[in-house]
């Protein structure tokens, strides 16, 4: 009898320590206090044969930053600017068809960025030529150009919620 309520008061006891310790435990990136208030995104170099992704890529950019609680888009005076570099953009066959293994029903299609975050302030950079890459599938079908274009606006969407990430994230 002894022992069983030994057991008991060492369980609850131990049970008490883990509740209280998780107590300061939250999910989510943390509120790091970011140095700047106020970031300008230069214009969108495009160094990948991709026609007219700068545009979608900016506006993305753009809508990323401004859900961003405490942080705010400018277009001068900013006490940060950052710089992207559409730096590759490449597809792979990811599903081939079982009758012919030749057709390609599905692809893997990657976009490549370069980034860099500079205090406008002093010069120094937060971080400098981060690769950011973003990947998605596209199926084909029958419409191999009209598949990939359709991806396209998932595509940036995704790669500009990285780059949010990194801008707002621990460098």
């Amino acid at each position: 009898m002894r022992r069983r309520f030994s057991l008991l008061v060492l369980f609850v006891a131990a049970a008490i320590v883990m509740l209280a310790g998780g107590c300061a435990y939250s999910l989510g990136r943390g509120e790091a206090k970011l140095d700047f208030a106020t970031i300008s995104l230069a214009p969108i170099k495009n160094k990948a044969d991709l026609p007219q992704v700068h545009a979608l890529l900016a506006r993305n950019i753009s809508d990323e930053l401004n859900s961003e609680g405490g942080l705010k888009l400018v277009k001068e005076g900013a006490q940060a600017e950052l710089t992207v570099i559409v730096n590759d953009y490449s597809r792979s066959i990811s599903i081939s068809s079982s009758r012919d293994t030749v057709v390609a029903s599905s692809i893997n299609v990657k976009l490549e960025l370069i980034c860099s975050l500079r205090n406008t302030r002093t010069g120094e950079f937060y971080f400098q030529d981060k690769k950011i890459t973003a990947t998605t599938e596209a199926y084909l079908g029958s419409a191999t150009g009209l598949a990939e274009t359709q991806t396209l606006p998932a595509l940036t969407r995704l790669a500009a919620q990285k780059v949010r990430e990194a801008v707002v994230g621990v460098w």
